[in-house]
């Protein structure tokens, strides 16, 4: 796309489905005060993008809205957000979330957690190989690890009971899910690579865990103890 920034007129409620697309060559957008929603897919795969700042009146941002802007480093979300989509930020540069919003907070490695305990939105481009869900999650929402690039292994606390679509895609490097608890619905969501099995590590005394639902051609299932693993700690605290 010839299309290198944006500017758009003041009054301007909302921006819609795909408007943008795949423009690749725009690196710069200027939002109005009057904004208030980003539709779906509105900027998915505007890899030249490198910097976004809302305005304080957004209130939705839709699936995938910036999915695949890989040149995004870093996003706040304003404090009037309400609604953040599956996928919106999914397989971008993004190493850390920060949030003004009071549904939506983030952790200590800039992951994004809502106020019903799902965990939204890790954010794709964070270095670190391992990453703790935190304690008295319910749900991993769609998307919300596809793209992180740098991941080896996650650990699932036992409060986890659903998996969303597409939740562990296109997940490059990695090798091991550790579950503290009974098997969430959602072993589907796991990226299925052909000649590559995941390692799935289970507690003995947990349920879930059979070939029907974790085929052997895909998954390597491990009984484990979690009571004797030392380093690791299941923080509450975001």
């Amino acid at each position: 796309s010839g299309l290198t920034s944006l500017t758009f007129p003041a009054g301007l409620t909302s921006i819609d489905d795909s408007a943008f697309q795949s423009c690749t060559g725009l690196t710069s957008i200027a939002f109005p005060d009057s904004l208030r929603s980003i539709s779906y897919r509105a900027f998915q795969d505007c890899t030249g993008l490198t910097s976004v700042t809302f305005p304080a009146g957004l209130g939705f941002i839709g699936y995938d809205a910036f999915n695949g802007c890989t040149g995004l480093t870093g996003i706040t979300l304003p404090k009037s957000l309400t609604y953040l989509g599956s996928g919106a930020f999914a397989r971008t540069g993004i190493t850390a979330f920060a949030s003004a919003s009071d549904k939506y907070t983030v952790d200590k490695s800039g992951a994004v957690y809502d106020t019903s305990n799902s965990l939204i939105a890790y954010p794709a481009g964070n270095p670190q190989t391992v990453y703790v869900i935190q304690a008295g999650t319910k749900a991993i929402e769609e998307e919300a690890f596809a793209g992180a690039a740098h991941l080896a292994a996650v650990m699932v606390p036992d409060s986890v009971e659903e998996i969303g679509n597409d939740a562990f895609y296109s997940m490059a490097e990695l090798e091991s899910v550790y579950f503290f608890g009974d098997a969430p619905s959602g072993s589907g969501e796991f990226e299925r690579k052909t000649g590559q099995l995941l390692n799935i590590y289970h507690d003995g005394n947990t349920t879930g865990w059979t070939e029907e639902n974790w085929p052997s051609q895909y998954f390597e299932l491990i009984e484990w103890n979690p009571y004797a693993v030392t380093g690791v700690e299941l923080d509450a605290e975001p």
